[in-house]
């Protein structure tokens, strides 16, 4: 019985351990300077050499509101996210609507990971077609980062 215990111990430390490290990662795609409450929404649907990641967060109020009101000024003074991949690094931010050129493959994720996107991801999608909101890609635009003030979300969304 001893052994029993301990062992589940043992494995729940190493499930413990592993979940605070992803969920660092994910919110070191972030700039310091932003605050976030959540996740709110987390699909994941690795692949051999594709996958797909679709994380949501929700804004504070009052950090949605400094956003909203600083817009690209506050942006462009933040630091780049601490777990961005030297390889392919995040653009200047810019402003919606999301820009046709260079593609976003990255918003293939707005169709949710599972194949049915849950409406946090609906409202960033209406978000990144109008003016009001802000987003950075990824060199390569398999990764983009939204932030969305007037729905109070956030987003780190990966698709290739």
């Amino acid at each position: 019985m001893r052994k029993w215990t301990i062992g589940i111990g043992l494995l729940l430390a190493v499930w413990l351990v592993l979940a605070c490290a992803i969920r660092s990662w994910q919110r070191g795609q972030f700039p310091s300077g932003i605050a976030l409450f959540g996740p709110v929404v987390t699909e994941d649907a690795p692949g051999l050499r594709e996958g797909c990641t679709a994380i949501v967060y929700r804004l504070p109020e009052e950090s949605a509101a400094r956003i909203a009101r600083e817009g690209m000024g506050l942006l462009a003074r933040l630091p780049p996210p601490r777990a961005e991949d030297p390889r392919n690094r995040y653009q200047p931010w810019h402003a919606t609507p999301l820009a046709p050129e260079p593609h976003a493959f990255a918003t293939g994720a707005l169709n949710g990971c599972s194949g049915r996107a849950p409406p946090e991801l609906e409202r960033l999608a209406d978000a990144l077609g109008r003016p009001g909101s802000f987003y950075a890609l990824t060199a390569n635009g398999e990764g983009i980062l939204v932030l969305a003030p007037g729905a109070r979300l956030a987003a780190h969304l990966y698709w290739g």
